[in-house]
């Protein structure tokens, strides 16, 4: 399931039970400390869940650390809403997880919206 370390670049995963699958399974062989490869580019999306209506990109700069903490919070439940909140530029399609300060873990959802949301 791995090259470099990383996770295979353009995997698609239906729903987030299957993201979170493959960043389990990802997270349980010691690697790489990033999902992609950054050395071109760092925001370069790498990978995408379709979760409801919206389909979430992650991108190559995911950390090893954040994945573990997003693995982490859906252990006690997979369903657990996910919300989409203003980027730092005030576009609505940052996807946070736990909560609104979620150091190394990069989603967004495309296009914007216009208001923020849980999905």
């Amino acid at each position: 399931m791995r090259q470099e370390g990383w996770l295979p670049k353009g995997l698609h995963f239906h729903g987030k039970h299957e993201l979170i699958a493959a960043l389990r399974s990802w997270l349980a062989v010691p690697g790489a400390s990033t999902i992609g490869d950054t050395s071109s580019f760092h925001g370069q999306f790498w990978i995408s869940a379709d979760i409801g209506s919206h389909r979430v990109r992650v991108a190559a700069d995911t950390t090893r650390e954040a994945a573990q903490r997003i693995v982490d919070y859906a252990s006690s439940d997979p369903a657990r809403p996910w919300h989409v909140v203003a980027n730092q530029k005030g576009r609505i399609n940052k996807v946070v997880v736990t909560d609104r300060l979620e150091p190394g873990w990069y989603a967004y959802i495309a296009p914007p919206l216009e208001a923020e949301t849980t999905i």
